[in-house]
């Protein structure tokens, strides 16, 4: 019996004693056999060996994450260049089919675009392939997650507005013409909206009133284009003077007789006196006939007659 348990004594002993080194070995006793690969780390028993690979494979980990990263890096290539076009005739806009795409990408592509005030004007995503643009300067913004590329496209309007030439103004005098109004100017157009009228100039008045005026109203669209139309003015004074008195009177005298012209009105002159070849002074008895003449200066002319009597009783 007291053999049996001094074998037992032993066998646990012994175990403890294993267990004792194998886990003061592992924890505390550096190894002296230096480890077979390169690398300065220290190497202890089993568990710092776990440790170790624990390390090595977070490493490994590492260099593999930035290789997947690497491969899946979003990227565009074949950006466009600058756009730059004429209006769609009688358009506002310009549909361009060509020239929008990148030539590749490998993630998601979306696109936007913006005014020069950087205002969103639309956006996407994939290929833009056709788009309708307005007039002016557009940003287009292509995006595959982490790259962009961006170009300009510009849309100029090169049509001339439209308007007709203002109907002709007569008048007779030079006191009748009005003044310069571009809402004479009824039906001018343009294929961005509503034009502007303005009036530039005029030819110099007449001396007389007898001429033509000639005047000028440009109708600008405000993206550089402009026509001009003209109006002409005609002063035709078609109107003789009338005179002031519609018989004149007798002038009558005993030795002699002297007669002072008459005047008359006209419709531009205003006052108008009378003129005549005939004598304005008389001495000689008789009777004698005056015809006056009332002239506008305009082509215009009436007459009056007027008598002179010369008796001595």
């Amino acid at each position: 019996m007291k053999k049996n348990y001094f074998y037992r004594f032993l066998f646990t002993l012994s175990a403890l004693l294993l267990c004792y080194s194998l886990f003061a070995n592992n924890m505390y006793l550096k190894r002296t056999l230096a480890p077979t690969n390169t690398n300065n780390y220290p190497h202890y028993g089993l568990i710092s060996d776990f440790a170790k690979l624990l390390a090595d494979d977070a490493r490994k980990a590492d260099v593999e994450y930035f290789n997947i990263i690497s491969a899946n890096s979003y990227t565009i290539t074949g950006c466009p260049g600058d756009i730059s076009v004429n209006n769609d005739p009688n358009l506002c806009t310009a549909f361009i089919n060509s020239g929008l795409n990148v030539t590749s990408f490998t993630g998601n592509l979306s696109w936007e675009m913006r005014d020069i005030l950087n205002t969103l004007i639309d956006s996407g995503t994939g290929q833009i392939n056709n788009y309708t643009f307005n007039i002016g300067t557009t940003n287009v913004i292509y995006t595959d997650n982490d790259d962009t590329c961006s170009f300009i496209v510009t849309v100029s309007d090169t049509q001339d507005p439209t308007a007709s030439n203002p109907a002709d103004i007569n008048v007779q005098c030079l006191a009748d013409v009005p003044a310069a109004d571009p809402a004479v100017v009824t039906d001018e157009a343009d294929n961005c909206g509503s034009p502007t009228v303005t009036f530039i100039s005029q030819t110099a008045d007449p001396a007389v009133n007898d001429g033509t005026i000639t005047r000028t109203y440009r109708v600008d669209d405000g993206n550089g284009n402009t026509i001009d139309v003209f109006q002409d003015i005609v002063i035709d004074d078609t109107t003789a003077p009338v005179a002031d008195v519609a018989s004149l009177p007798t002038v009558t005298g005993q030795c002699s007789a002297t007669v002072t012209a008459p005047t008359a009105t006209d419709n531009c002159e205003g006052t108008v006196t009378g003129t005549t070849t005939d004598p304005t002074s008389y001495t000689e008895q008789g009777t004698y006939s005056i015809t006056w003449t009332y002239d506008d200066g305009n082509g215009n002319t009436s007459t009056q007659t007027q008598t002179v009597v010369i008796d001595d009783t």
